[in-house]
């Protein structure tokens, strides 16, 4: 009975992994976004203590962080000049929808904060609710700085790639701000590591 709940864990996280990456490729992400979020997500995790039952949502909420772009233009996700205002709704619309998607499957339950909340930020600052501190739920700071760090190495339509030691500097200097300064703390922790310069390098 254990393993036939290993293989459909396993099975359920395929499928996730398979719906997002279709979801990646309306965008103009550098191939193993979805992968490299997870697996920072989860180094950061472990390096804050979290035990193995909590990282399986945290799982979830990360390769599921970006479902809701499914609703999203290709003309917005691919464009390469700034957003009018249209088209920024449309984008900060985006952790809702994906919330709403999967609210009704109960075994990704937990995985819905991640998803929704993963754009908000430690001032308040952030999209879609404006929270701020601990209202923020945890797992959501850390695919947040997980999200960002592969936003700033990988190549987008708007903006070129950084090298991963000044993004991670940027990460840290945003802590207390944007990021939750106990989560930035973890994350930097797994920098020096060499845990994040390795996922970086394997996807």
């Amino acid at each position: 009975r254990q393993l036939q709940v290993a293989q459909l864990k396993q099975a359920y996280q395929a499928s996730m992994t398979a719906l997002a990456k279709a979801i990646e490729l309306r965008d103009k992400y550098t191939g193993g976004h979805i992968e490299r979020v997870t697996e920072y997500s989860l180094a950061i995790a472990r390096q804050l203590g979290w035990s193995e039952n909590q990282l399986e949502p945290l799982r979830y909420g990360a390769i599921l962080h970006d479902i809701g772009k499914i609703h999203i233009r290709e003309s917005t996700l691919q464009k390469s000049t700034p957003l009018n205002q249209v088209e920024k709704e449309e984008i900060l619309q985006h952790p809702v929808i994906g919330s709403e998607m999967i609210v009704n499957i109960p075994y990704l339950a937990e995985a819905v904060p991640i998803v929704r909340f993963h754009h908000e930020r430690w001032d308040g600052d952030g999209y879609p609710d404006g929270l701020m501190g601990d209202m923020i739920p945890e797992g959501a700071r850390i695919v947040a700085i997980a999200d960002t760090l592969d936003a700033m190495i990988t190549e987008r339509p708007y903006s070129p790639a950084v090298p991963l030691d000044d993004a991670v500097a940027e990460i840290l200097r945003n802590g207390g701000k944007q990021f939750d300064p106990d989560t930035v703390a973890a994350f930097e922790k797994t920098c020096e590591s060499g845990e994040i310069k390795e996922i970086s390098e394997k996807y």
